[in-house]
């Protein structure tokens, strides 16, 4: 029993550790699984074991340095099943996610279930009809812990994408048919443009493929007036390398981005990878304000300045967490926008509906001009 007294001293070190770092950082979410696979597989590990070892009256500081054992192998050897193994990642996308979350649940009850019970009958090894009553212990056990896990995690999760709003098919969302959006392809070493709402794509232009934080822009050509270049933006963010993809562009509207510091917009050049949203053409004039951010967790908000409605989606679950980037306010009120690394998206705040369009990556929505002819 002594031992036992002496049991929570690492995991004091641990709460003891410097956080600043984290300070200023993160979504609950992250604060939840920070506290789980750190801190409080160790506290549940400490609960099971005094359980077991009151329950069969087994030594209870074995017990507990078994579970909390235990508990670590489930939580860092589970994840990385399901991270590599059980998600289907080619053909996971927002007209399935919400599915497969609820197939993980499960998933993860059952791993909980097959990894922690060969511990758990380590702990009953001198115990009378050990297999049954470990099976037994296992159940009860991890069917607690994993229902507190549940309360822990479901809270922290964002699943708004889905609760405050309906997924539909393409053909069910009326879109601006003067729109067309340029994007990067599947396969990420193309450029491709297409019609809203309905269009084939057309594939327009080869590059070099993206990494993390690159995406295309759209500027000003520096010798042609009222003509746009479309660049792909490579490199660190404050020093990018820019280059050329299609020239001379003859639009009539391009996404105007607002700055919170500013009276006046402007036309900004660029496809903001999180921030206030651009405005494409008639949506200048819009009511809706929208904004991205860093997060997963934080994902697209908007508020309308007449009515004060508010309205967000996000998604950041342990299981699936799709960052929302590279979003524009387009004329009709819907936002399009990029959510994970390949899924090319629109969000109505009126009718609360989400749709995917079509897979890939950093969609810069424009309105024909007089000649859409890439040169």
């Amino acid at each position: 029993m002594r031992c036992a007294r002496y049991a929570f001293l690492p995991f004091v070190f641990i709460l003891l550790l410097p956080a600043c770092a984290w300070a200023n950082a993160g979504t609950p979410l992250m604060w939840a699984a920070m506290l789980h696979l750190f801190i409080g597989n160790a506290l549940i590990g400490i609960a099971e074991g005094l359980a077991i070892g009151w329950w069969f009256r087994c030594t209870k500081w074995k017990c507990v340095l078994i579970m909390v054992i235990a508990n670590y192998a489930s939580a860092w050897l589970g994840g990385i099943v399901i991270a590599q193994y059980l998600l289907p990642h080619g053909s996971l996308d927002l007209t399935n996610a919400w599915r497969w979350f609820w197939i993980m649940v499960f998933a993860t009850y059952v791993i909980t279930l097959l990894i922690e019970w060969p511990f758990v009958a380590h702990c009953l090894r001198q115990v009378e009809d050990r297999l049954k009553k470990s099976i037994v212990a296992t159940l009860v056990v991890q069917s607690v812990s994993y229902a507190l896990l549940f309360g822990l995690y479901y809270p922290a999760s964002q699943k708004s994408i889905f609760t405050n709003a309906r997924v539909v098919p393409a053909d069910a969302v009326e879109l601006p048919e003067s729109v067309l959006v340029y994007y990067v392809g599947p396969e990420e070493n193309r450029v491709y443009v297409r019609a809203l709402p309905g269009g084939e794509p057309d594939p327009v232009a080869a590059i070099a493929a993206f990494s993390y934080g690159e995406w295309l822009i759209v500027r000003p050509n520096e010798s042609q007036d009222d003509t746009w270049d479309l660049v792909a933006r490579y490199g660190p963010w404050r020093e990018p390398e820019l280059v050329k993809v299609l020239s001379a562009m003859h639009f009539a509207e391009v996404p105007v981005w607002k700055h919170e510091r500013e009276e006046e917009s402007y036309r900004s050049g660029r496809s903001y990878d999180y921030g206030p949203t651009p405005r494409l053409g008639a949506a200048a004039e819009s009511a809706w304000d929208f904004s991205t951010w860093g997060w997963a967790g934080t994902g697209l908000s908007g508020r309308n300045t007449v009515t004060g409605k508010r309205t967000g989606i996000a998604l950041e679950t342990p299981f699936i967490a799709w960052r929302i980037t590279h979003a524009t306010l387009l004329p009709s009120d819907k936002v399009l926008f990029q959510l994970g690394r390949d899924q090319i998206c629109v969000f109505d705040p009126v009718a609360s509906t989400v749709t995917l369009l079509w897979r890939g990556s950093s969609p810069i929505p424009v309105i024909e001009g007089p000649s859409d002819a890439p040169h």
